[in-house]
């Protein structure tokens, strides 16, 4: 069994690197180095480690010689990406912030937010954005308690998405 860390004890999230170790996957087990969700993992690493880098990603650690149930060392991570607001200027967009179940409730989620908001403040962002879905309460209320605020609520704004075949017959119809 996984020993857990403490707030103190683990130690603060890392930067990724091309290789990753073993990564949680979101719905169960790990994400090796050769695993990857519904795209090649050569396009993962290159697009976060390449010549020209979409993401960066902090990863959450035990403490050296400890290890979690898949025998990996990493336990959570937070991926995000810059994009613009014609209102807000530079944004930072969370993609993703995860922490296995069994880690939860140590402050881990927390302190790799802190890590996005760092990296947000440094390249000058007005706002960190993220979506969550609504069924997840015990997500929303996390973000809230660090100061988000639910603009689906408060503004009533809608998510709309393209998803491949749509942005790939829209762009067949161009006329441009």
């Amino acid at each position: 069994m996984a020993l857990v860390p403490s707030h103190s004890a683990a130690p603060p999230p890392r930067c990724a690197t091309p290789v990753p170790p073993p990564f949680p996957h979101p719905w169960g087990g790990s994400l090796g180095p050769d695993e990857c969700l519904s795209f090649p993992c050569p396009v993962l690493r290159e697009d976060g480690f390449g010549a020209r880098p979409q993401y960066e990603c902090y990863l959450a650690e035990l403490p050296p010689g400890q290890t979690n149930k898949e025998g990996g060392s990493v336990v959570g991570y937070v991926l995000f990406t810059y994009t613009y607001s014609t209102w807000k200027g530079r944004n930072l967009y969370m993609d993703n912030l995860y922490v296995q179940p069994q880690f939860r409730g140590q402050k881990i989620g927390k302190r790799l937010i802190e890590k996005a908001a760092q990296a947000a403040v440094s390249k000058g962002c007005g706002q960190l954005r993220m979506h969550v879905a609504n069924w997840k309460a015990k997500d929303k209320d996390f973000l809230a308690r660090q100061g988000g605020e639910d603009l689906t609520a408060k503004e009533g704004w809608t998510l709309f998405n393209l998803d491949e075949d749509a942005l790939r017959r829209l762009a067949a119809q161009s006329t441009i």
